[in-house]
C-alpha cells in the first residue's frame, strides 16, 4: 500500500517538523486532502525543500513525468520535466494547469552551466561574448531572475510556440541551496530535458504567495487537484513574506534590458552583474506589494536575508546527520 493510499484508508503517520532560527520545516512527508467534485477524495503529498533526503525521491517524481507546484523564493509556481518538441495537440500544463495559449511560453528552471547548448551564441551582441563560460552566466542572476537569451530552436526542449525572435525565459535562485541540492538529483538524467514552467495561477490571475493562499486555491480548482502530483514547500523563503514574483531581463541588447519588473530591482541587477540595466515602460511581475522605492528596497533585502538564511541553514545541516535535521 502506498502512503498515499495510506492516507485514504486514514493510517496517516505524524508529521514531524523541525526548526530552525524560529521557522518550523516539514521534515517528513505530508499530504493535504481534497474533495474533488467528480472524482472524490484526492491526496497530494508534501515535502519540504529543506529535507534533503526527500531530494532523489522529488527527483524521481519528476523524471517519471509528474508535476509539482513549489515555493519559488515570492509565490508558487509549477513545474515539470519538459523535453523535445512532439508537437502533441494536448498539453495539461497550458490546457488544464494555467490555461493558457501556447504563445505565452513557459521558463526554463535550469542551472546557468547547463544552458550552453540552447543558447545561440552567435545572437548576442559583443559585449556578451564572455557568456560562452559558464561562470560568467551564472554571475548574471543577481537573486532569482529570469534571463531571455537567444535560442537555438533544434536544441529547446518544448516549452511552448517558438516566437519570431527565437528567444526563450531561463531561470534561477543562485544561493539557493535547497534546489541546488535537488537539482544535482536530476541533473543530465534524461538527455536534453529541462524543468519548465511558470507561476500556478490560471492565466490572467494573481499566484499564491504563500501556503495557506495555494491550499485554498487547490481547492477551488479541480483541475489543479488532477494535474498537480505534489508540492514542495520553502518555509525559509516563505518566512520572508517576500510577495512577489520575478525580473526578467534580455540580454539579446546591449545594454540589458528589463522587460518585466520584479523581485531583483534594476538597482541590485546592475551593481551585483556590472551590467548597468536599462527599463522603458516594463511590465510588472504579480506583487502583493505596490511598485514604490520603498518596497523595492523592501524585497531585495527580503531576498538577500532568505539567501543568508539559506547559507547558514546549509552549513547548520552538514554538522549533523541529514536523517536527524539540522542542528540549532
Amino acid at each position: 500500500m502506498t502512503l498515499a493510499e495510506k492516507r485514504q484508508a486514514g493510517e496517516v503517520p505524524k508529521i514531524v517538523f523541525k526548526e530552525f532560527e524560529g521557522v518550523r520545516i516539514q521534515w517528513e512527508k505530508g499530504a493535504w486532502n481534497f474533495d474533488h467534485t467528480q472524482n472524490g477524495p484526492v491526496v497530494i503529498d508534501t515535502y519540504s525543500i529543506w529535507n534533503p533526503e526527500h531530494h532523489a525521491e522529488i527527483a524521481e517524481r519528476l523524471l517519471n513525468g509528474e508535476t509539482a507546484a513549489l515555493y519559488l523564493m515570492g509565490n508558487f509556481g509549477v513545474a515539470q520535466v519538459r523535453t523535445r518538441r512532439n508537437y502533441n495537440q494536448s498539453d495539461a500544463m497550458f490546457d488544464s494547469i494555467k490555461k493558457r495559449d501556447r504563445s505565452q511560453s513557459l521558463a526554463a528552471f535550469v542551472h546557468p552551466y547547463d544552458i550552453a547548448d540552447m543558447v545561440d551564441f552567435e545572437r548576442l551582441p559583443g559585449a556578451y561574448s564572455g557568456l560562452r563560460d559558464a561562470s560568467k552566466r551564472l554571475s548574471l542572476y543577481a537573486g532569482p531572475m529570469h534571463l531571455i537569451l537567444p535560442i537555438k530552436e533544434e536544441n529547446l526542449p518544448d516549452l511552448g510556440k517558438i516566437r519570431e525572435e527565437k528567444t526563450a525565459s531561463f531561470f534561477w535562485i543562485p544561493g539557493h541551496t535547497g534546489y541546488e541540492g535537488l537539482y544535482e538529483k536530476f541533473r543530465g538524467r534524461i538527455d536534453g530535458a529541462v524543468l519548465g514552467g511558470g507561476s500556478l495561477n490560471t492565466h490572467g490571475q494573481e499566484p499564491s504567495y504563500n501556503t495557506q493562499q495555494l491550499k485554498y486555491e487547490m481547492g477551488r480548482h479541480p483541475d489543479w487537484q488532477e494535474n498537480v502530483n505534489f508540492i514542495i514547500f520553502d518555509e525559509l523563503a516563505e518566512s520572508f513574506r517576500i510577495g512577489r514574483s520575478h525580473t526578467q531581463v534580455s540580454f539579446v541588447t546591449n545594454p540589458p534590458k528589463v522587460v518585466r519588473r520584479g523581485s531583483v530591482s534594476e538597482e541590485t541587477i546592475s551593481q551585483e552583474t556590472g551590467y548597468p540595466v536599462v527599463s522603458d515602460n516594463p511590465k510588472l511581475a504579480s506583487s502583493a506589494t505596490p511598485y514604490d522605492s520603498v518596497s523595492n528596497k523592501d524585497t531585495d533585502r527580503k531576498i538577500k536575508e532568505a539567501l543568508q538564511m539559506m547559507e547558514r541553514y546549509q552549513a547548520a545541516i552538514s554538522t549533523g546527520s541529514k536523517s536527524s535535521g539540522p542542528q540549532i
